[in-house]
């Protein structure tokens, strides 16, 4: 398993459960019963908040379904692993978390330093997540990978074909300007408020300064729901899925949205990005080989999640 791809699930994600104690599981509310394991509330909200910063602080309950599902599928996954015996011993975590800081060009320090101030998460939690990573990676390819057959054709197109790989890490400097809502935004007010943002959009995209924008806007409303939120250099994968797939696809200064969001309405401007060079890079068969494997992992994943769920018990307390 690239390492790279486990610090991107941890980092971008970060949807897998922890374990809680017993004490903990009798004194704190049940929200989920998943075949003889609990998820508690103080879990779901604690996974919940790393995912709000994501997302501009996003307040709906639709978000914490979505985590709530997460965990419950992370958890039909570890204890899968369980069952076949496998674990991942502290020495090789050790040795894990040592290729992930290399391959982000960082220090196991430096990044044990990222990861708690940018997620505000322990070290113990931390090594915890990897480890369940490294275990939901190892039971998906032990109970999927064995059907996967690769062609010498298929190698053939991607050596043809080569992926592009980015040899820079581009830098992004966005603003995001979000127009609030929730659950009980009714159908018009949610109208009005993409009517406003669209309005909005275009008088950036004509070179009116944010604030200024976001001051206007603002009168069409009774209560203040519009947040400037400037996010300063980011790289892609440190960004919500939803402004990425956008992000890559800009130029500066040009203005992306309204996008609709589990917390509101996003207008998106590029302030400025340094220099990137995207080329195809010569790769080996073995490594083409494994390019496709994975992507067929991927494509089987979510239908065999979906069977691990229906054959489980799992109930859901509200």
């Amino acid at each position: 398993m690239n390492m790279r791809v486990i610090i991107v699930a941890f980092v971008c994600c970060l949807l897998s459960p922890s374990y809680v104690g017993a004490v903990s599981a009798d004194l704190d509310k049940i929200v989920a019963v998943v075949n003889s394991d609990v998820i508690t509330q103080s879990e779901l909200d604690k996974k919940t908040v790393m995912i709000k910063k994501q997302l501009s602080n996003a307040k709906t309950p639709v978000l914490r379904q979505q985590v709530l599902d997460s965990i419950i599928n992370n958890l039909l996954q570890l204890q899968l692993a369980k069952r076949s015996g496998m674990q991942v011993s502290d020495v090789e975590l050790d040795g894990i978390i040592a290729n992930i800081a290399k391959s982000n060009g960082l220090t196991v320090s430096q990044l044990k330093q990222s990861v708690q101030e940018r997620e505000g998460i322990s070290i113990n939690d931390f090594r915890n997540q990897i480890r369940e990573q490294v275990l939901i990676s190892r039971v998906q390819q032990q109970s999927l990978g064995r059907d996967i057959v690769v062609s010498d054709k298929e190698v053939a197109t991607v050596l043809h074909n080569p992926p592009k790989v980015d040899n820079t890490q581009a830098q992004y400097h966005v603003v995001d300007i979000l127009f609030e809502t929730s659950d009980d935004t009714s159908k018009d007010k949610l109208e009005k408020i993409t009517k406003v943002a669209k309005q909005a959009a275009t008088k950036l995209q004509r070179g009116i300064s944010v604030d200024k924008v976001v001051k206007e806007s603002q009168g069409n409303f009774d209560a203040q729901i519009i947040q400037n939120n400037d996010l300063g250099w980011r790289k892609i994968d440190e960004l919500p899925t939803l402004f990425a797939k956008e992000i890559t696809k800009m130029n500066i200064n040009q203005v992306v949205g309204p996008l609709q969001a589990p917390n509101g309405v996003h207008l998106l401007k590029l302030l400025g990005m340094n220099s990137s060079s995207s080329q195809s890079t010569k790769i080996t068969a073995e490594q083409a080989r494994e390019i496709i494997y994975q992507r067929k992992l991927v494509e089987k994943i979510k239908p065999w999640l979906e069977g691990l769920r229906k054959a489980a018990y799992v109930k859901i307390i509200k």
